[in-house]
């Protein structure tokens, strides 16, 4: 199987290729507009993500996937990093192919994760490239005082120290109850 990661945001895993709707269209290129796309879902159109099984979960960001076919621009994966009863090995699904790409180079451990709710990730050359979700995961290349260098699936970006932190996801009770709160009043969305 050969590995790729994820190059967006944010990618939808959906049940099948033929899973998403004329509404979700809007997330299924390169430019996933997630906001545009939840304040145009009303209740009806959320609650079908779930009760017609439509999303099996969502990968951030760098998240690597496990390719097992690829056909009509869709690409059927496994989360490595997402373990399941549906399937140990991790949730299988159908993520767009536009929306992967090949592996960045990792050489190194030292790991870093979006701590807030959104961080800004820029361009080597400090332009602004993706706004990254909470817990999107990459890994270190260069630190300097007040920003990181780090290896992404397109290419080397750059981002602020003050928007990250060291470590695995891993966490203690009391660190996990900070981390909620900052999404208190956020609605559900089922797969994400």
């Amino acid at each position: 199987m050969e590995e790729k990661r994820v190059a967006v945001p944010v990618a939808t895993l959906w049940t099948t290729s033929n899973s998403p709707r004329e509404i979700d269209s809007i997330i299924l290129g390169k430019d996933t507009l997630y906001e545009k796309w939840l304040s145009k879902l009303n209740y009806d159109e959320r609650l079908e993500l779930c009760s017609r099984n439509l999303v099996q979960s969502q990968a951030l960001f760098n998240e690597p996937v496990l390719i097992l076919e690829e056909t009509d621009g869709w690409s059927k994966v496994i989360l490595p990093e997402q373990s399941t009863v549906k399937a140990e090995a991790g949730y299988p699904g159908w993520i767009p192919s536009s929306q992967l790409s090949s592996a960045p180079n990792e050489s190194g451990n030292r790991k870093v994760r979006v701590k807030g709710n959104t961080a800004p990730l820029f361009s080597a050359n400090h332009e602004f490239w993706l706004q990254l979700s909470f817990g999107t995961t990459l890994v270190v290349k260069q630190m300097y005082e007040h920003f990181l260098h780090v290896d992404t699936p397109l290419g080397e970006g750059v981002i602020k120290q003050a928007d990250i932190e060291w470590g695995s996801r891993e966490k203690a009770g009391n660190q996990l109850v900070d981390s909620a709160r900052q999404f208190i009043g956020l609605p559900y969305l089922w797969g994400g």
